[in-house]
C-alpha cells in the first residue's frame, strides 16, 4: 500500500525549497537527489498526474500520453508522505481530538451511530488538510466499527458516509444505519483494580497504578464472540471504500527535467549523469577548460571554444 498524503500548491514549493537549501548545501548525494525529485510527482482529483520542476516551480501535467507544462496546479494535489518529511511537521493536537471522540463513545454517553460518523468525518478532514497520511487515516478507521447483538459488523464508508455491514467475509452497502438498540457497547464493570485494589468509578485504565482494565461486551452472546472472532481472523483491517484513488503514476518523468547522460568528445559515447571519464575510451568528459557538456562529435566547446580533439 503507497503511503500518500494531501498537499497545497504552496506546501509544494516549500519543500522544493527546503530540497534546493539541502542541495546546495552539500547535504545530499546525486542518488538521495533522483530519489526525492521522484516524490514531486501527485496526482490531482480527477485522477491527472503533475510533476514540479524544483529548479523553477514550474508545473507540468501528464495528458494523453505525454507531460506538458501547465500555468498552475489545482489547490488540492495527492503525494506521497515521504515528501512530508522535508516539510515543518505539524502540531499534535489532533491526536487529543481523536481521543476524546473514542472516550465519549466507549463511554457510553452519546449515541453511537452519530459517534461513528463524526469519527470518521474528523478523519476525513484531517486526510484532506493534510494533518494525515492515507495509511494513518487507514488505520485509525479500521478501528471505527461497532458491533449489533446479532454479531454484524457495522462501518462507516470512507468516500460515502453511508454504513455497510461485515458478512460472508465481505462487506455489504446497507440501506439503514444499525439501529442504536441493537449494538452492544464496552463495559468496564470491575469494582476494584487487579494489581492495586484501588476502587474504580468506570476508568478504563487505573488511576492509581496504570493498570489498562479490560472490558466486556454488554448484553455479548456467544454468537456475537464468535463472529467477532472471524471479523479478527478475515475482515480486520480491510475497508468497504477505499480512502485514495487507484496510485498508478506514468513512468518518467517531463523530458526536460530528466537528467542527460554525458556524452564523450572524443568516441561519442554516452556516460551515465555524473560520469568523469568515459566507460568507452577512458577520455574526461567535458570540456576541459569549462567543463561544459558537449554533443558527441563536437571538435570544440559550444561555450568556451576550447578544442576538444586532437
Amino acid at each position: 500500500m503507497v503511503d500518500l498524503r494531501k498537499y497545497k500548491p504552496q506546501d509544494v514549493i516549500r519543500a522544493a525549497n527546503s530540497f534546493q537549501e539541502s542541495y546546495q548545501g552539500g547535504l545530499l548525494s546525486l542518488r538521495e537527489v533522483r530519489l526525492i525529485l521522484l516524490e514531486f510527482l501527485f496526482q490531482d482529483s480527477n485522477g491527472d498526474y503533475w510533476f514540479m520542476d524544483v529548479n523553477d516551480a514550474s508545473w507540468h501535467r501528464h495528458d494523453n500520453g505525454k507531460w506538458a507544462q501547465a500555468a498552475e496546479a489545482p489547490d488540492s494535489l495527492l503525494g506521497s508522505d515521504s515528501l512530508f518529511d522535508i516539510l515543518t511537521p505539524t502540531t499534535e493536537s489532533e491526536d487529543d481530538e481523536f481521543e476524546e471522540e473514542f472516550v465519549g463513545l466507549e463511554e457510553g454517553n452519546l449515541d453511537a451511530v452519530e459517534v461513528m460518523l463524526s469519527i470518521v468525518n474528523t478523519i476525513k478532514t484531517a486526510f484532506d488538510q493534510g494533518q494525515l497520511s492515507s495509511l494513518e487515516a487507514y488505520e485509525l478507521l479500521a478501528d471505527q466499527y461497532v458491533v449489533d447483538q446479532g454479531g454484524r459488523i457495522w462501518l462507516v464508508g470512507y468516500q460515502s458516509g453511508k454504513w455497510y455491514h461485515y458478512e460472508a467475509n465481505q462487506w455489504h452497502l446497507s440501506p439503514d444505519p444499525p439501529s442504536e438498540d441493537s449494538l452492544v457497547r464496552e463495559e468496564w464493570s470491575l469494582e476494584n483494580c487487579e494489581a492495586c485494589d484501588q476502587a474504580l468509578q468506570g476508568e478504563t485504565v487505573c488511576p492509581n497504578c496504570g493498570t489498562e482494565i479490560e472490558s466486556k461486551l454488554a448484553g455479548a452472546t456467544e454468537e456475537v464472540y464468535a463472529s467477532i472472532f472471524e471479523f479478527f481472523t478475515s475482515g480486520f483491517g480491510s475497508l468497504p471504500e477505499p480512502i485514495t484513488a487507484e496510485w498508478d503514476p506514468p513512468e518518467g518523468m517531463p523530458e526536460a527535467l530528466i537528467e542527460p547522460g554525458v556524452s564523450c568528445a572524443n568516441c561519442g559515447h554516452t556516460n551515465s549523469p555524473g560520469s568523469r571519464y568515459c566507460n568507452q575510451c577512458g577520455s574526461a568528459l567535458g570540456c576541459p577548460n569549462c567543463g561544459k557538456d558537449n554533443p558527441p562529435g563536437s571538435v570544440f566547446c559550444n561555450q568556451c571554444g576550447q578544442k576538444l580533439t586532437v
